[in-house]
């Protein structure tokens, strides 16, 4: 389950609600609400356990304007959730699997190969760590370098096999030249010998 915590932009207006699927609840809301959506944060959690929405709700009853919404500055909405020990478990964004039965228990990070119950603390161990952050970036480049060289590889062997038939055409061309030189040759001493039998004939 997550939590979200959404912006209306432009207001100190807040909105904390849960969803197992927050990104496409976001998009609901923004159908809906006259004012431009900012996504804040992501809280993971596991609402068997615990319930994150209620307890943020409680935190921030003073600010309650109607529904979910809440009116706070960003820089006291940031203080409370560092207070109340939720800094370390906000993430900018959480991955969106297309199927539940896909979400890995522990979650891997590729890299170092360390292992996280969640996949927001799995995010901000990458956020965090410049070592993993920096591979992850490398491997991403190296893997876009890597098509990169496979589409260079595909042109080039378009390009030789045009260059083979364009060679193969200048051979033909080569071949028939040698041909009309060689019939030039036959005709000019044909010519030679008709001269001289005419020559002959004449006396």
């Amino acid at each position: 389950m997550y939590v979200y915590i959404i912006q209306a932009v432009d207001t100190n207006l807040y909105k904390i609600g849960k969803s197992q699927k927050p990104y496409n609840r976001i998009n609901n809301i923004k159908t809906a609400c006259p004012y431009k959506i900012n996504i804040k944060w992501f809280i993971e959690y596991d609402d068997k356990k615990e319930d994150v929405e209620k307890d943020l709700h409680n935190l921030f009853k003073e600010s309650h304007q109607k529904g979910e919404w809440f009116e706070i500055s960003n820089k006291e909405l940031f203080e409370i959730l560092k207070k109340n020990g939720y800094e370390n478990r906000i993430v900018t964004k959480v991955h969106k699997f297309k199927n539940k039965n896909n979400v890995p228990k522990n979650h891997e990070c590729f890299i170092c190969k360390m292992r996280f119950d969640f996949p927001y603390l799995l995010a901000r161990h990458q956020q965090r760590n410049r070592f993993c952050g920096a591979m992850q970036n490398n491997i991403e480049h190296t893997q876009k370098v890597e098509i990169d060289l496979q589409k260079y590889k595909s042109r080039c062997k378009e390009l030789r096999t045009a260059l083979r038939s364009i060679i193969n055409d200048n051979t033909e061309l080569e071949d028939l030249r040698e041909k009309i030189q060689r019939l030039e040759f036959e005709l000019q001493e044909k010519d030679k010998t008709i001269e001289i039998l005419a020559n002959l004939l004449k006396k």
